[in-house]
């Protein structure tokens, strides 16, 4: 049932882009804005009354419904979850349209696109244009498709309901404690997804360079003092995983020659051309279908249930 709800949840993803598009959370939103002037609480004790309630609400949804009508029920249950914790909208409309009008030299059409991409400003060099779009779509798929169906793999619809209440309460919410509670416990999340995708970027891309970036990114590591806040704790670790995934993720494209830098802005160059875009993408589909076969496996070896 675990394999059969993440392939359907997933081909909706893909098959039908129009209902990903209208995927919205506007009704914890509302939920949400319900409680805003009572949640006068430090922040971790906020996201809980927050999260908390659906994520025992899934879990409760899913004993009721467990074997009823042969679990078709129970099924239905899972795909709805899965699909709604995977991230709200699609990027496919936006990349194709980036990539036809960067190609076509429609300078106009391929930056509203990338701004799109991007969700704000994208450089003003075509050259840095096209490496930030790239190097967006390696990091977002984590948070957009591997972590929340991690999480439904690991802990059920329970945790996919977390993962993606959390990111969502981190970018909706204003500066202060609930959004560091957020963000701390987002990227806590992420840790564990980012390397599994990483792992799926060296698979399903340039073995040999992808391999060595795993290996090298040890020594951009910096150790954070014992007394930091937990704001500094997860910027680290966010830098962290970001880092893994671009490094890993452009080796594996071999789109530069790899070589450890202190900063990840200070990369090597690559040709304004817009098919590193759509290499990116392919990158990132292959790596989804790799673990969707590792899963299948684990599933019908009957190593998960």
């Amino acid at each position: 049932m675990l394999l059969l709800a993440t392939l359907i949840a997933l081909f909706a993803e893909r098959l039908a882009p129009r209902l990903a598009e209208r995927r919205s959370l506007a009704w914890f939103d509302r939920y949400a804005g319900a409680l805003a002037g009572r949640l006068t609480v430090p922040g971790g004790l906020a996201l809980t009354v927050l999260v908390a309630p659906w994520a025992l609400l899934a879990v409760a949804v899913q004993s009721l419904l467990h074997g009823v009508l042969w679990g078709l029920l129970e099924l239905a249950f899972s795909v709805l979850v899965l699909f709604l914790a995977l991230r709200p909208g699609s990027v496919d409309p936006a990349v194709d349209g980036y990539v036809a009008a960067r190609e076509k030299g429609e300078d106009g059409a391929a930056r509203h696109h990338a701004e799109h991409l991007l969700g704000g400003a994208a450089p003003q060099a075509v050259e840095d244009e096209v490496r930030a779009v790239a190097d967006t779509l390696l990091i977002e798929a984590n948070e957009r498709w591997v972590a929340p169906l991690l999480w439904f793999v690991l802990l059920g619809p329970l945790g996919a309901v977390v993962y993606r209440l959390t990111a969502h309460v981190e970018q909706q919410s204003e500066a202060g404690s609930l959004r560091e509670a957020a963000r701390l416990l987002r990227v806590a999340l992420d840790w564990l997804p980012a390397r599994l995708l990483a792992g799926m970027y060296i698979l399903s891309g340039s073995f040999e360079e992808g391999l060595n970036a795993w290996r090298q990114r040890g020594q951009l590591s910096v150790d954070t003092p014992r007394e930091a806040s937990a704001a500094s704790r997860a910027l680290e670790l966010e830098q962290a995983n970001r880092d893994l995934l671009l490094r890993v993720g452009r080796a594996a494209l071999r789109t530069e020659e790899y070589s450890v830098t202190t900063e990840i802005s200070e990369a090597g160059d690559i040709e304004a051309d817009a098919s590193i875009v759509r290499a990116a993408r392919g990158l990132v589909l292959r790596s989804l279908i790799a673990l969707v076969a590792i899963i299948a496996l684990l599933t019908l070896g009957g190593w998960i249930a």
